[in-house]
C-alpha cells in the first residue's frame, strides 16, 4: 500500500516537471515570435522625392505668408483682385430677375358698421360716445358739432340705472375711488344712466380733471346678473389702465 502511495507520488511530480517544461517552452516560442515581428516591422519607408515636395510645399507657405505680411502694397493688391472677383459673381446673380405670378385678387371684406349716439351736457356735446353693438371695442374720439342735432335725450335714473351704479362701485375699484373723492387728481360731479337694458346698463361719469379744469365723461357698461363691467369711453380706459 506505502509502495502504490510512492509511486502515485513520483507521477505526479514528474507530470508536473513536464507541464512546468512545456509552458517555459511555449512563452520562449512566443518571445522568439514576437522579436521576429519587431525586427521586420520598423520605420515607415518615406521616399526622398515626397520629402522634397513636402519642405518645398511649407517652406513656400512660409515665405509667400512672410512677403504679403512685409509688403503692403502686394497685400493690398491681391485682396482686391479677390474682392473683384467675389463682386463680380454676386453682381451677376443679382442681375438675374426672376418673374412672380401676379398676387391673387383681393376679395372683398365686409363692413361691420355700429350705431354711435353722444352724451351732452349743459355746455354742448363733450364728445364722449357710446355704441350699441356690445361686442365692438371701439375709440371713442370727439365728433363734429353737427351731431348736437341728432336729438339724444339720455334716460332717466331708474331703479334698475341706480342698482347698475351701486354694482358699478361694488366691481370697479376705479370708479369707487372717484365717486368717493379718493382719487387724486379728479372730482366727481355726478352720473347718468346712458342706456337702460336690463341687466344691462351704460353709466356715464362726469369727472373734473384738476389738473386743467377739462370735464370728462367716463362711460361705463355694467352687468347687474354678473356684476361684469367694462370701460368703453377711451378715457375711463386709460383711468382705469393707470390705477
Amino acid at each position: 500500500m506505502a509502495e502504490d502511495q510512492e509511486k502515485i507520488q513520483d507521477a505526479g511530480e514528474q507530470d508536473s516537471e513536464q507541464g512546468a517544461e512545456r509552458l517555459r517552452s511555449e512563452a520562449s516560442g512566443i518571445r522568439t515570435r514576437i522579436r521576429a515581428r519587431d525586427s521586420r516591422i520598423g520605420r515607415p519607408d518615406f521616399p526622398l522625392w515626397k520629402k522634397g515636395i513636402y519642405a518645398i510645399l511649407i517652406f513656400g507657405c512660409i515665405g509667400g505668408s512672410s512677403f504679403l505680411l512685409i509688403d503692403r502694397k502686394l497685400r493690398v493688391g491681391m485682396v482686391d483682385v479677390v474682392a473683384s472677383r467675389w463682386l463680380g459673381i454676386y453682381q451677376d446673380m443679382s442681375e438675374q430677375v426672376i418673374e412672380l405670378p401676379p398676387p391673387p385678387p383681393k376679395q372683398a371684406e365686409p363692413k361691420t358698421q355700429a350705431q354711435v349716439s353722444g352724451v351732452y351736457a349743459d355746455g354742448g356735446f363733450e364728445g364722449v360716445l357710446y355704441s350699441d353693438t356690445a361686442d365692438l371695442d371701439l375709440d371713442f374720439e370727439d365728433a363734429d358739432s353737427d351731431q348736437e342735432e341728432s336729438g339724444f335725450v339720455a334716460p332717466a335714473r331708474t331703479p334698475g340705472s341706480e342698482a347698475g351704479f351701486e354694482a358699478l362701485k361694488e366691481a370697479s375699484v376705479t370708479v369707487a375711488e372717484i365717486v368717493a373723492g379718493e382719487r387724486e387728481g379728479y372730482e366727481f360731479k355726478e352720473w347718468t344712466p346712458v342706456k337702460n337694458d336690463p341687466p344691462i346698463y351704460m353709466i356715464d361719469l362726469l369727472v373734473v380733471r384738476q389738473s386743467d379744469g377739462e370735464t370728462l365723461h367716463l362711460v361705463w357698461q355694467v352687468n347687474t346678473d354678473t356684476s361684469e363691467v367694462r370701460a368703453l369711453s377711451q378715457v375711463a380706459r386709460d383711468i382705469e389702465r393707470n390705477r
